[in-house]
């Protein structure tokens, strides 16, 4: 299992939506949050997810409260892994480490984001930042880096041998299709649009209670 967006992610897509936000988008955006609503809204799930025995957790484009996310490691090293004990791998989305100075200028190189990222708790990036910049100095970050991603892959029994009569002999029948049409069929709610509620007027004002 693998935990994801951490933390406070809202655009997906290129843009953001509505209008002023147009030029916003999820490389670029930072998510404003106080710590009482990080708190009540947005770390509760995460928390559950880790507490639960999660191995992954995957960082979101976006920044919280000027700090992105794949280089934040008030969230990453103090809270996830120091208060709620993630023991897991921290991957990044793909191309955030190179966001960090060539789009957001967080960074002032290549260096200096992986750096960032390194000491804000990636173990891995998706992209080619701390491949192409790290440097020797880098040496005992990207040794906790590997030890923690190869320590998830030891547990998961990638290394193991293989054993033989442990593969599926049965897969693919026309049985399990039909469970998963059945559980898809269950899972599915669907809301009577009877009166004319929706869509949504674009004036007016709206409660959202819950």
């Amino acid at each position: 299992t693998s935990c994801k967006h951490f933390v406070a992610y809202s655009l997906e897509g290129a843009g953001g939506w509505p209008h002023p936000m147009r030029d916003s988008n999820r490389h670029n955006f930072d998510a404003v949050v106080t710590e009482q609503d990080l708190a009540d809204t947005h770390l509760p799930m995460y928390r559950g997810c880790t507490e639960s025995g999660a191995m992954g957790m995957m960082t979101a484009y976006n920044a919280v409260n000027g700090v992105p996310s794949c280089a934040n490691g008030k969230l990453t090293n103090d809270l996830a892994r120091g208060v709620w004990g993630f023991n897991g791998t921290v991957v990044t989305d793909c191309g955030a480490v190179s966001d960090l100075w060539l789009l957001r200028r967080y960074a002032a190189t290549g260096k200096d984001a992986a750096e960032a990222a390194l000491r804000g708790g990636t173990d891995v990036e998706c992209g080619n930042t701390v491949k192409e910049s790290a440097t020797p100095e880098m040496a005992d970050l990207m040794r906790v880096a590997v030890k923690r991603s190869f320590a998830v892959r030891f547990r998961l029994g990638e290394f193991d041998v293989r054993q033989p009569g442990h593969e599926a002999k049965v897969y693919d029948r026309a049985s399990h299709a039909s469970l998963a049409y059945e559980a898809a069929v269950q899972g599915t709610v669907l809301l009577k649009n009877s009166d004319g509620t929706l869509p949504l007027p674009l004036t007016g004002k709206v409660a959202l209670a819950g």
